[in-house]
């Protein structure tokens, strides 16, 4: 049986601008736990991703680096989830950053061995100035009706952590567009013989963005959200999914933090020969 306690996966292509900061956030974390692995799936990147990639790889032996043709992003991760040796798999984007609450989290799942999966709040910001603009808050069991328009029952992507074996079993699906993620958590969420744990620190700050968030791939994502939350019998009607995302908002407007990229690469700076870049 492997040693390997979490994988981390980041599927990529063309990342040159954003994913020297993902490798910056993750770097220590990778030096100080050897029973965690990094994955790379590249999807034929013709920009200087590989090249960026390759300064770390050079450097560390648990991060592994795969590039090859794909048919698109969900491909790519059923592709890394194959090649996964951890327990457990964390989704990190090409451009987003991991908190240093991660190292938190792998002391506390230490603490559990028979947990299907981990759901952990996800903070989402924006660049160029790297505001914090979202707060996505998940609560495991069922809620009364006003803490449902805080709280989702299925976690944003980043903030699933699940037993690899599990998600090998329910790969994600590529006949949905943008919602796969969602559909794949759904279907693991909704059967209640999984065990699950919550842990009440976000680890991953995600970059808001993508296809998801223009006009088209909001209307796709709507259509999947509403057939996904059919099949699984979540009777949540999409304007409360949608008034739950404003609330999220609310928070950060009064916190007004934002992300410390500095204070995170602090230490990559002092303890690795890498040029870090902001």
């Amino acid at each position: 049986m492997s040693d390997i306690k979490i994988s981390i996966i980041t599927v990529c292509k063309n990342s040159e601008s954003t994913i020297r900061q993902t490798l910056n956030s993750i770097y220590k974390v990778l030096k100080d736990n050897k029973n965690t692995e990094y994955i790379i799936q590249d999807s034929l990147s013709n920009d200087s991703t590989l090249e960026i990639i390759n300064e770390f790889s050079n450097k560390i032996s648990n991060l592994q680096v795969y590039s090859e043709k794909d048919k698109g992003l969900y491909d790519g991760m059923n592709k890394a989830l194959l090649r996964c040796k951890g327990k457990y798999v964390l989704f990190l984007n090409s451009d987003d950053i991991l908190l240093n609450q991660f190292n938190q989290f792998l002391e506390y799942i230490t603490q559990y061995n028979n947990i299907d999966f981990f759901t952990a709040p996800v903070v989402f910001f924006k660049r160029p100035k790297y505001k914090i603009r979202r707060v996505y808050l998940v609560f495991p069991n069922k809620l009364n009706p006003i803490k449902r328009l805080f709280y989702s029952l299925t976690p944003a992507h980043p903030g699933f952590i699940c037993n690899s074996e599990l998600l090998k079993k329910n790969k994600f699906d590529l006949g949905y567009k943008i919602s796969a993620d969602y559909n794949q958590i759904c279907k693991i969420v909704s059967n209640f013989k999984y065990k699950r744990k919550t842990f009440n620190k976000p680890i991953i700050a995600m970059a808001m963005g993508g296809k998801s968030n223009t006009m088209k791939g909001l209307k796709i994502s709507m259509l999947e959200v509403k057939k996904i939350n059919y099949k699984f019998k979540f009777r949540e009607k999409l304007f409360i999914r949608y008034l739950r995302n404003i609330l999220q908002h609310i928070f950060p407007i009064f916190l007004y933090q934002r992300l410390d990229l500095k204070k995170i690469s602090k230490e990559i700076e002092i303890n690795a020969n890498i040029k870090i870049k902001i």
